[in-house]
């Protein structure tokens, strides 16, 4: 790796090349110098590093080597100089984040099924994005519940669409008429929240940096993270519950992309002999005031053949393990799926993935693909209040219901699976194609 002391020799007057003299002719040695700091204000592309650097040191070095009679004036302009390596570097070492993430193996090729659209990229600062899954990081709320900066992350969608959308032909356009901007809001809002703002002050610039401005696309795929200078833009949200409705959201599926079996083509078939099952946290009253999870797990925790577990998120509590509770849904014909904190879970996508029906309890939350598939034809919905004050009613309703009604359902569960799985199949299709495919409806 190189040190900013590295870069402090002046360059050989003979290694500097016709590409050096062309650049320079063109653009001026002050936009190649601050373009490799800010690129999207100084959009100078496709030159060397140390064309680059050698501009930097002849705006603000050069001028002084005949200057020894101002020490002082000197000196600054060294500093200002190697602040500005710094920079340089430190932005070349980001930018090759994701080429290291996959040479390390916490990333993969992309695949190349065919965008709807033609979505660009722009890349404010990657440390906003890459730079945080490569720093790391992990939370631990319990006992065998922990998350990581990793691409397994649930709320990281973003992760996937911007290696999916980079890996395209448009991605480096500048006239395409969406364009999504990288800036990783899930994952600063649990591993990095001191860059929230500044990404924030980063997208409000983007449009006095390019001549056409498209419709940015701004992930906020954690339910904490919206904010009122995005509300204008298309976002990706799990849900709208803190965010409030905005004319183009677009709604999103959490990411459920382990363990391997479990997004495999194939899923372990099992004697689904238990009727309904949950296992989840219980929210804070003041958070879930119709408590629906609680009254499922009181009314129906006796009940033969239907298994529904509390959890919570205590100093020093313990869940099962993630594979035990996903083999649990691999042997339950029905899955309840209610709101949680906020009006999505991850659980909805973790049953689909598993083959279980899901039974959807939560008013206010947006269903991902509507436009691309009619959730009746493999799910249940009911209302919070319904299930809060009969909870049994959802068990009469699914044991009357005939086992050919049953079986339908579970087949369209097992041909919509693949829209929610994340995985890193070249050959086949998963999430991202589909939620690519929504956001080009706002082309």
């Amino acid at each position: 790796m190189w040190s900013t002391s590295e870069c402090w020799q002046p360059p050989r007057r003979d290694s500097i090349m016709m590409t050096e003299q062309r650049g320079r002719e063109h653009y001026g040695a002050p936009s190649i110098c601050l373009s490799a700091v800010w690129p999207s204000v100084y959009p100078v592309h496709s030159l060397d590093l140390s064309l680059h650097v050698r501009s930097c040191w002849a705006l603000f070095v050069r001028p002084m080597e005949r200057r020894r009679e101002r020490p002082r004036l000197r000196k600054l302009m060294l500093r200002a100089f190697s602040l500005l390596v710094t920079s340089i570097l430190s932005n070349t070492k980001y930018a090759s984040a994701v080429a290291e993430l996959y040479a390390s193996g916490s990333a993969h090729a992309a695949p190349q099924h065919p965008a709807t659209c033609s979505i660009s990229v722009i890349d404010p600062d990657p440390a906003f994005n890459v730079g945080i899954i490569k720093r790391g990081g992990k939370v631990k709320w319990a006992e065998n519940n922990v998350e990581r900066a990793s691409r397994h992350f649930q709320y990281g969608s973003e992760w996937w669409v911007h290696r999916r959308l980079a890996s395209l032909p448009a991605a480096k356009a500048t006239n395409t008429s969406l364009a999504f901007v990288a800036t990783y809001f899930s994952y600063m809002h649990i591993f990095a929240p001191h860059l929230r703002d500044r990404a924030l002050k980063a997208i409000s610039k983007l449009s006095h940096a390019r001549q056409h401005e498209p419709r940015y696309i701004v992930p906020h795929t954690h339910p904490g993270t919206c904010a009122p200078q995005t509300r204008h833009m298309v976002r990706m949200v799990v849900d709208n519950d803190l965010c409030g409705d905005a004319p183009m959201d677009v709604p999103v599926p959490y990411v459920v992309s382990f363990p391997q079996w479990l997004v495999a083509p194939q899923i372990p078939e099992y004697p689904r002999t238990t009727w309904l099952f949950f296992r989840g946290h219980l929210p804070k009253t003041y958070i879930d005031r119709t408590q629906v999870r609680a009254r499922i797990i009181e009314v129906l925790k006796h009940e033969p053949n239907v298994s529904v577990v509390p959890a919570n998120v205590k100093p020093g509590a313990k869940y099962s393990p993630h594979d035990e509770y996903l083999q649990q849904m691999l042997r339950a014909k029905f899955c309840f799926a209610p709101r949680g904190d906020t009006a999505s879970a991850k659980r909805l996508y973790e049953s689909i993935a598993a083959g279980c029906i899901p039974i959807i309890i939560s008013d206010k939350l947006r269903l991902p693909y509507h436009r691309q598939i009619d959730w009746r034809s493999f799910s249940l919905r009911y209302t919070e209040a319904e299930v809060a004050s009969d909870p049994r009613k959802v068990l009469r309703d699914v044991q009357a219901m005939a086992p050919e009604r049953i079986e339908a359902l579970r087949k369209v569960v097992l041909a919509v699976r693949p829209m929610f799985l994340w995985h890193t199949d070249d050959n086949r299709k998963s999430a991202v194609d589909y939620v690519i495919h929504d956001l080009c409806s706002w082309e």
